[in-house]
């Protein structure tokens, strides 16, 4: 049996020009989702399905401020929430539809972090819409914002995750042989208080949060399946389609901070901590990247 946790990029929900509309959105995932049927259906695989949200949170709190006046607004880790609970039910249907009788678990999930990471008192992940000075009022830590052309857009900030608190049902769905859907959008961000875990306004890098549940259930591969067909070296822009994971270290810096750079610490992370191989490579050529033919491939 071989574990495998499969990272959905954005691409896999909304493509560049698509419509924000929760029919194209299904669509994408049945489409998503049928590239992927072959490992979801072999008897040898056990799999995890991770995803993101941003744009639906973004969405989600543009609802929240139009209809503030009359109803109170929720917090962003709600929000997180919601649209988690609704991505999954989209995956879970297409899995369902695409492989039969196959056991699916949907695990809503929160992910640990520390509320003394600096990210907190340095919020920069702009998130929701751009908003006037006078609608400024929505929740967080210290409300910051930072500003957008003549506006204003909410500021979080995009913490370490530390452990993913569900982790003991994700291994137990899998030893039943069931399908994982969890970590959507890295998880609900969650902090430890006296009280016991209270969550907190944050964003969690997904890639992140995929390779930390990677590592927790021993899984052998991690895919980050993006809309780029390999990774390419920032300095001489050359493909990449074998590397070693010192390698990618020595020049990690160079990869840019808001796209590629998470996705290669994740996969470093990944094999350094015991994983057999990362690899990142295009959704629509899942194919291709199990034979070697496409994608970055990423061992120790």
């Amino acid at each position: 049996m071989e574990t495998i946790v499969i990272a959905f990029g954005g691409n896999a929900l909304l493509r560049p020009g698509d419509r924000q509309e929760f029919s194209v959105q299904a669509s994408n995932v049945v489409s998503s989702v049928s590239k992927i049927s072959g490992l979801l259906d072999n008897p040898r695989n056990r799999v995890v399905i991770t995803h993101g949200n941003g744009p639906q949170v973004g969405d989600e709190l543009i609802r929240n401020v139009s209809g503030r006046r009359k109803i109170p607004m929720l917090p962003l880790h709600a929000m997180n929430a919601e649209t988690q609970a609704l991505i999954g039910s989209m995956i879970e249907l297409a899995i369902r539809n695409a492989v039969g009788s196959k056991g699916i678990s949907v695990i809503l999930t929160h992910t640990v972090v520390d509320w003394n990471d600096p990210a907190f008192e340095n919020p920069t992940k702009p998130v929701g819409p751009i908003l006037k000075k006078s609608e400024i009022g929505i929740e967080g830590k210290d409300g910051k914002y930072i500003k957008v052309g003549k506006g204003y857009r909410m500021a979080v900030g995009s913490p370490k995750p530390l452990k993913i608190v569900e982790e003991r049902q994700i291994v137990s769905a899998l030893a039943d042989d069931r399908i994982v859907i969890c970590c959507g959008g890295g998880g609900i961000p969650v902090i430890k208080s006296g009280k016991g875990l209270r969550a907190v306004d944050a964003v969690i890098d997904k890639d992140r949060s995929s390779a930390l549940i990677a590592s927790a259930i021993k899984a052998d591969k991690l895919m980050i399946l993006t809309n780029v067909d390999c990774v390419r070296n920032p300095i001489t822009n050359k493909e990449i389609r074998v590397a070693r994971s010192s390698d990618l270290r020595d020049i990690l810096d160079e990869f840019d901070a808001g796209t590629m750079r998470p996705k290669i610490e994740a996969c470093i992370s990944f094999v350094q901590g015991g994983g057999k191989a990362a690899f990142i490579g295009n959704l629509d050529k899942i194919r291709e990247i199990v034979k070697g033919r496409s994608g970055t491939r990423i061992i120790r």
